[in-house]
């Protein structure tokens, strides 16, 4: 594993980063009432207009379900311990935090997530893309920013306000794996790596998660690619 001249630290959001949330939205969806073609579907554009995608449950016109569903083994991505341990044996700090409610902690601590620290937006009372939550995570890893690097599958709400508190970044595509391609974001001159078979993304939808079904890789990799963005 090859880590980038001065990071110490390593960072991973949660959701379609280490845990796939498909059947997490299913069974929200069942409890709401509605199908779950609907609910990603309505999910998927909310998140292409960069609008809040927990307004959701206000435009299908139905009750949020009062519980979140509980993250099980099942929904972990193949290589998502795998890759905590990669990192830890490599000598850095690894941390986990991203928008997830509460209780979320234990959760994956129970399902072997190894961790420096484990948080959510539910603790700590910030959610991304707001800078408060990024001032947490450096101030959990207790490095500089430019020594942590942020590993998250969106642009919008992982790659730039990570970018923009000074972190390093990594950004993969929902569990792609080929090698890794430079893809031009707004916000600075050096694009960051993102992986897939995606062209050179143009500004208007640089910002934009993309979706690719391949898997050759495994996540760690990307740590290893990735420069600052």
């Amino acid at each position: 594993m090859s880590i980038p001249a001065g990071v110490r630290g390593v960072v991973f959001d949660v959701g379609e980063t280490l845990v796939d949330e498909s059947r997490a939205w299913t069974i929200q969806a069942e409890r709401a009432g509605v199908t779950p073609f609907a609910l990603m579907g309505l999910l998927g554009a909310l998140i292409a207009r960069d609008e809040d995608h927990r307004r959701v449950w206000e435009m299908l016109g139905v009750e949020r379900p009062a519980d979140p569903a509980r993250i099980e083994h099942i929904d972990l991505y193949p290589d998502a311990l795998d890759c905590l341990r990669a990192a830890r044996h490599a000598g850095l700090v690894v941390g986990i935090a991203g928008n997830q409610p509460s209780g979320v902690e234990t959760q994956l601590r129970g399902l072997g997530f190894d961790a420096g620290f484990v948080d959510s937006s539910a603790a700590w009372g910030a959610a991304k893309p707001s800078a408060a939550l990024f001032a947490q995570i450096i101030q959990a890893a207790q490095l500089d920013p430019g020594e942590i690097m942020y590993v998250g599958d969106r642009v919008d709400n992982d790659i730039l306000p990570a970018h923009q508190a000074g972190m390093r970044t990594a950004g993969h595509c929902c569990r792609c794996r080929p090698a890794a391609i430079p893809t031009t974001c707004p916000g600075g001159p050096t694009p960051h790596r993102c992986c897939g078979s995606q062209p050179a993304a143009s500004p208007d939808r640089a910002h934009r998660p993309v979706r690719s079904g391949s898997s050759l890789r495994p996540l760690w990799g990307l740590v290893s690619v990735s420069p600052r963005y």
